[in-house]
């Protein structure tokens, strides 16, 4: 009969989590985590056990770790390690605890993540090459998202999330460089028939990409379209410099080409601007008050309707704008608390209206749809 205890109960907190489900692109972490605490385990049984020059043979035979269950609290995997030995052949010898040399292995794995969040010293606790595990432990984390590896300790919870995550592999003797999951909007301005390979223009950084059979529709009306700006949306596997620099796309997951009125695109363009954006006036926009409003927009929009433009304000504000044969529909947003005026010029009927919508509620979203519906209609 199997031996087995829980193991690891690491928290996943972020938006993606909050319905205490877990993306099927994060289980492969739990496979990394595996072979780097199975392969530290190793070491340390060395390290324990001068006199050998090799582990026992069947040192991780019989030996799992396994997804045993998801409990809520955002989302929290409980991991089982499971031997299906008795505790004396596990090891190939007698161990009044079967299981030590793993547990060394998860605390030296936990002080080295919880060390790099709190900016200590790390170097030492493993070889550097353990350290480029962390190539594929966390490499799907979004922003706001973070692994709490022992979320019930007040002083070591061991937080990853993508600044620990990159400490730790810039540690590592991987050449200084780190993967991550990218999600890019770019440009194709080259396609090479010859070679079969093309090139992702990102914000002036230019990368060459094999053609990928599944893309090549996607590739080529980019490509046609490159003079007036038609946007793809590329998502895959990147490889990032020391410098944070996208110096590599290692694989691709999606390509999607975008509507030219993206909101999103839209936003993260004019999140980029700078006091002074319009002849030396203008000031710029609140980067997370305008991505926060991209979140609201994405979520309470009814995608039915035409999308806007989107342009800056003097004020440091944006207005969204609409048109039709006989209508010109503004909505100017306030970014510090979202509340909004509508304006509509109908120009058949010479009339213009305006109403006040606070869009941090849910109704005036509706209201919107409706104002919107109505004025729109030719």
């Amino acid at each position: 009969m199997a031996d087995s205890k829980v193991f690891l109960a690491p928290k996943f907190t972020g938006k993606r989590f909050e319905d205490h489900t877990l993306p099927v692109e994060l289980l492969e972490d739990f496979t990394a985590i595996e072979e780097l605490i199975f392969e530290l385990a190793k070491r340390i049984y060395l390290e324990e056990n001068p006199g050998r020059k090799r582990v026992p043979k069947r040192f991780t035979e019989g030996v799992n770790l396994k997804l045993s269950n998801i409990e809520p609290g955002s989302t929290i995997p409980q991991l089982l390690l499971i031997s299906t030995l008795s505790p004396s052949s596990l090891l190939g010898i007698v161990e009044p605890d079967s299981f030590r040399y793993f547990e060394k292995a998860k605390e030296k794995v936990i002080s080295v993540i919880d060390s790099a969040d709190k900016g200590n010293n790390f170097y030492g606790l493993v070889e550097p090459k353990y350290l480029s595990y962390f190539n594929k432990i966390g490499k799907n984390l979004k922003e706001d998202e973070a692994i709490f590896f022992q979320p019930n300790s007040s002083s070591q919870p061991a937080r990853l999330n993508r600044s620990s995550r990159k400490k730790i592999i810039l540690a590592s003797d991987e050449k200084s460089e780190y993967k991550e999951s990218v999600a890019v909007n770019a440009l194709v301005p080259v396609v090479d028939k010859n070679t079969k390979t093309f090139i992702l223009e990102i914000e002036g950084n230019k990368i060459s990409l094999p053609i990928d059979p599944r893309f090549i529709e996607t590739i080529k009306q980019t490509y046609d379209e490159y003079e007036t700006k038609t946007l793809v949306a590329v998502k895959g596997l990147g490889v990032y410099n020391h410098q944070d620099k996208l110096i590599k796309i290692e694989s691709i997951e999606s390509m999607d080409i975008l509507d030219p009125l993206d909101v999103m695109v839209r936003l993260n363009s004019l999140s980029k601007l700078k006091d002074g954006w319009y002849n030396n006036e203008g000031l710029a926009p609140n980067t997370e008050k305008l991505l926060k409003f991209g979140e609201l927009f994405e979520e309470k929009y009814d995608k039915t309707l035409p999308l806007p433009a989107i342009y800056p304000t003097l004020d440091g504000n944006i207005q969204l704008e609409w048109s039709s044969e006989n209508s010109e529909i503004s909505l100017e947003v306030k970014l510090s608390n979202y509340v909004s005026e509508y304006y509509s010029t109908k120009f058949d009927e010479d009339s213009f209206t305006e109403n006040k919508l606070d869009l941090n509620q849910t109704s005036a979203w509706i209201d919107l749809s409706k104002f919107l519906e109505k004025d729109l209609k030719a």
